[in-house]
């Protein structure tokens, strides 16, 4: 299989579990050998707390090390402050914010990360708000060696689908849902959804999509046949669907989503998910179905406590991390030691900003 078929297949499995027709941890694993590593999951991290919540991971770390990474070790995870500089869907690993020697020495590997004989981890968030973060990491072993460049760029490639995937699976839950109950089901839900056949025309839209049709300001019908408004926006759509069509998923990570502002100013997010190249996702819909459109109105753009602290008083990642580690363990020697760094760091760094 060429690298190129090899990821379109990907992509089309991780929206196979968007909507429930394949298990996250056979995506993840997936996921997890494209990119190269031995474990990978999907998590949340709250913002104001030391715990989080794994939403799915592919059963290779065990339930002890899974419970104790939120109750002891993440707060002080070096990636855990670099997740209030790091784009979201952008690539990060530990050596992007401090030399590996002194990762090594932090706590968080020392009691968490080496004992499972873990080395090294790429990480990416998929989306970040007040409450916290959602993020998608791949660890990895001595047999893959430290996160490098193939690493940083197959995680690229995957993360906005996977991010793509999981704002799906929290407008709608379909793994119960078949064709016959397919209306009763997706009517109560607020995001527009239809599905549309190879020619536009539509062959479901539940109510919040009738209610968007006709009003025509994001989304119309012309004989039936399903339209974006804006005319490039439209293009974009017609060129997705004729590869959804061939049953291919498009490795482009803006192949699938559409950004459109309506005439009343409000943006909305279109999201358009393949249903001919997954494995089993047909099974859920009709069989005629090629494509379908979830939209809904862009939320505003959030900004995580972290990044807020950082900005206002403009610290480095290694200054949030002695901060968090202040807050967290409540000393310099603590802190010095779950970082592992001397104690004169710790009071440098905490000297420097109260005297900047």
């Amino acid at each position: 299989m060429s690298e190129h078929a090899e990821l379109s297949e990907l992509i089309g499995h991780i929206y196979d579990a968007a909507i429930g027709t394949m298990p996250w941890p056979l995506v993840l694993a997936m996921a997890r050998d494209y990119v190269g590593g031995h474990a990978a999951a999907i998590y949340a991290l709250e913002a104001t707390s030391n715990s989080g919540t794994i939403f799915h991971h592919d059963d290779r770390i065990g339930s002890d090390y899974r419970e104790s990474c939120f109750a002891k070790h993440m707060r002080l995870d070096p990636l855990t402050t670099a997740y209030a500089y790091a784009d979201i869907g952008r690539p990060v690993a530990p050596v992007d914010y401090l030399p590996a020697e002194e990762f090594q020495r932090m706590r968080f590997f020392r009691k968490w990360v080496a004992p499972q004989g873990f080395v090294d981890l790429v990480s990416t968030v998929l989306d970040r708000s007040l409450a916290g973060a959602a993020l998608f990491d791949v660890l990895r072993r001595a047999e893959h060696g430290a996160v490098g460049d193939r690493a940083r760029q197959r995680m690229a490639l995957i993360a906005p689908h996977m991010r793509r995937a999981v704002l799906v699976a929290r407008m709608i839950d379909l793994k119960s849902v078949e064709a016959a109950t397919l209306a009763a089901a997706t009517d109560g839900i607020r995001t527009g959804m239809l599905l549309v056949d190879p020619r536009r025309q539509i062959i479901h839209a539940n109510a919040s999509a009738h209610v968007m049709l006709e009003e025509a300001s994001v989304v119309r019908t012309t004989q039936g046949r399903f339209h974006v408004s804006e005319k490039a926006a439209d293009q974009h759509f017609g060129a997705f669907l004729a590869q959804a069509a061939q049953g291919l998923a498009r490795a482009d990570s803006n192949a699938d989503y559409l950004h459109i502002r309506a005439e009343d100013g409000a943006d909305h997010i279109i999201h358009m998910l393949p249903l001919a190249c997954g494995a089993t996702r047909q099974s859920v819909f009709t069989p005629s179905a090629v494509a379908a459109i979830f939209i809904n109105k862009a939320a505003l753009d959030t900004t995580s406590p972290l990044e807020v602290i950082a900005k206002a008083f403009r610290l480095t990642p290694t200054e949030l991390r002695v901060l968090l580690g202040i807050v967290e363990v409540g000393g310099v020697p603590e802190t010095a030691a779950a970082l592992g760094i001397a104690e004169a760091t710790v009071k440098t760094h905490l000297h420097a900003k109260r005297t900047s």
